[in-house]
């Protein structure tokens, strides 16, 4: 459950921000979606341990460090267009060859991709991200509260219309059923009847809508 510290943080109103940016940039899957935030904040929190470490100890041994300086989550802050496109989708798919990187680092970005492709829109997540307070509020860590609730975004995503059957694929089990007249159709995990609308649409007047049955949709 997600304590009240979460909720009065602000965190909760950046990510929901996140999540409708993404939307609108064309990254429709909120599974996308919270892969390509993780993939973020990964960036942004392994560069702000690095500074860290680095300013308790002048023995150790930064990652961000030689050829690898420019895929520090600072250097993404000022970027726009192509350039912070190629920048991010460098720093991800490169990550994991990081020398100094754990175990857990590689495997996480073993095969990590960029799939904000809108240039627009990956500089409008870059900068909420930049401006998110993941400090400790009265001593609770806000990160585990901030990755439960983006979790549930994917149980909730379905009232949202995120898990819409894409359009080609109602087309072909349309061109498939290839539906006829007096024939029964049967949807049961109908939401919006997109797929009933087709195969309607198809036969036209042909095909009877029963008015008897059931109303799920």
């Amino acid at each position: 459950m997600l304590n009240s510290n979460f909720q009065n943080s602000g965190l909760r109103q950046k990510v929901d921000q996140l999540m409708d940016i993404l939307w609108s940039g064309g990254v429709n899957n909120p599974m996308d979606s919270i892969e390509q935030l993780s993939y973020l904040l990964f960036l942004r929190l392994i560069s702000e341990r690095d500074d860290e470490y680095a300013s308790l100890s002048k023995k150790y041994t930064r990652i961000f460090s030689g050829e690898w300086t420019k895929f520090k989550w600072g250097n993404f802050v000022t970027l726009t267009g192509d350039q912070l496109f190629d920048a991010v989708r460098n720093a991800i798919e490169k990550i994991h060859e990081l020398p100094n990187l754990s175990k857990t680092g590689k495997l996480l970005f073993e095969r990590a991709t960029l799939k904000i492709y809108d240039r627009p829109t990956l500089r409008a997540v870059i900068q909420v991200l930049n401006e998110m307070d993941l400090s400790e509020h009265e001593g609770v860590d806000m990160k585990g509260d901030m990755y439960e609730y983006l979790l549930n975004q994917i149980a909730t995503s379905g009232t949202n219309g995120q898990f819409r059957t894409p359009r080609h694929f109602i087309d072909l089990i349309v061109a498939l059923i290839d539906p006829q007249p007096n024939e029964t159709m049967v949807d049961p995990a109908c939401g919006a009847p997109r797929g009933a609308i087709k195969q309607y649409l198809k036969g036209k007047e042909t095909i009877r809508i029963d008015s008897s049955m059931p109303q799920y949709c």
